[in-house]
């Protein structure tokens, strides 16, 4: 059985244990969306909003951060972010983004594992979790 959003259960489909996901997300309703996006999914999320600390030592098997305290795409900048992140959390960084540029920034892409933009496609979205999570698409 497919979930709401046409993904499959990706977060058990290769260990049979849930996946961990760590989203830092800024506005409010595309957080709560994310999350309802990956629980529907089989994923354990932890939300981190704008202002709240990231809880270093949480353990996650994939972050998903947004650039958005970004208030213009500064390449250095979001590297030095980046970094940060990696930093205080060993799982993969995927970057999930409105900075267009970002996507194309071969920089950012050698300090995170992944970078999408928004919008962006569910289906696509799931697909690029299941695959940093060693999850697999049904």
């Amino acid at each position: 059985m497919r979930a709401p959003f046409g993904g499959s259960n990706v977060a058990t489909a290769m260990t049979g244990t849930v996946k961990r996901l760590l989203v830092l997300e800024n506005d409010p309703e595309v957080g709560d969306l994310l999350r309802l996006i990956f629980e529907d999914a089989g994923f354990s999320v932890a939300l981190i909003r704008d202002g709240e600390p990231l809880p270093l030592g949480t353990p996650a098997d994939l972050v998903i951060s947004d650039l958005a305290l970004l208030r213009g795409y500064d390449s250095q900048e979001a590297i030095r972010g980046v970094r940060a992140l990696r930093a205080s959390c060993a799982p993969p960084l995927l970057v999930l983004t409105a900075h267009h540029a970002a996507a194309n920034d071969s920089d950012l892409a050698k300090e995170a594992t992944a970078v999408m933009t928004k919008p962006f496609d569910v289906d696509a979205l799931l697909a690029s979790v299941a695959n940093l999570t060693g999850g697999t698409e049904r």
